[in-house]
């Protein structure tokens, strides 16, 4: 049996989902904000060991590719690019804004917009599509706007009628987009990342960052 796992970041939450020829075995989630995030690994082979399962079992690993806070994203895209070292088709990144939609239901031929709170007063806005087929794939690449930008973005013609967040961002996230009815999403659907028909390249860098302010004393 071919076990695959799922590992995203997002919010402060840590999710791990593993599936075996395509069917869910389990699904786990956790805070991991700040020092809590040094838990990873081991909470990581906790739940594995919950199953019955250990890291060796693991023949392919997803990586959620963000959007997503740095820190939280490089962490797991680091764990897996070590864990699947040296070996070949092993892992590959695909964005956890898939999840998301899932998670808040898109309908066959639908966009919808996931919105996430990018700090500074501004979102990030990554539209996902469903195909006939009913995969989720990006419509577009992602976009940061601030208040007066997203107004003018979603008043737009081929702007999505449909939105969804994670839940923790959605105070930030109406505060600049107020006229928007957002879908909350407390835990995104990790079987959208594990049917993307992203090809495990083996490459968990393509990472979509939220990035934090960062201020310095001056000198």
């Amino acid at each position: 049996m071919k076990y695959d796992a799922v590992i995203d970041s997002f919010a402060g939450t840590a999710l791990l989902a593993v599936f075996a020829d395509g069917k869910a075995v389990f699904s786990a989630s956790a805070p991991m904000r700040g020092r809590e995030a040094a838990k990873l690994p081991v909470w990581v082979e906790d739940e594995l060991g919950k199953n019955g399962l250990k890291l060796e079992d693991i023949d392919r690993w997803t990586v959620g590719a963000g959007p997503g806070s740095f820190t939280g994203l490089r962490l797991t895209a680091a764990l897996v690019a070590g864990w699947c070292f040296g070996k070949k088709g092993a892992c590959r990144a695909v964005p956890g804004a898939l999840g998301v939609a899932a998670a808040a239901g898109i309908a066959a031929g639908e966009t919808l917009g996931c919105l996430y709170d990018g700090r500074n007063r501004e979102l990030i806005y990554f539209p996902v599509m469903a195909t006939a087929a009913g995969t989720l794939v990006p419509a577009a690449d992602p976009e940061i706007l601030d208040a007066a930008a997203a107004e003018r973005r979603f008043a737009a013609s081929d702007a999505p009628r449909k939105f969804a967040a994670l839940t923790p961002e959605l105070p930030a996230l109406r505060k600049l987009v107020p006229q928007l009815e957002i879908v909350s999403v407390d835990l995104p659907d990790p079987a959208a990342l594990e049917n993307s028909a992203v090809p495990f390249d083996d490459d968990v860098t393509r990472l979509v960052y939220i990035r934090p302010a960062v201020y310095t004393d001056p000198r």
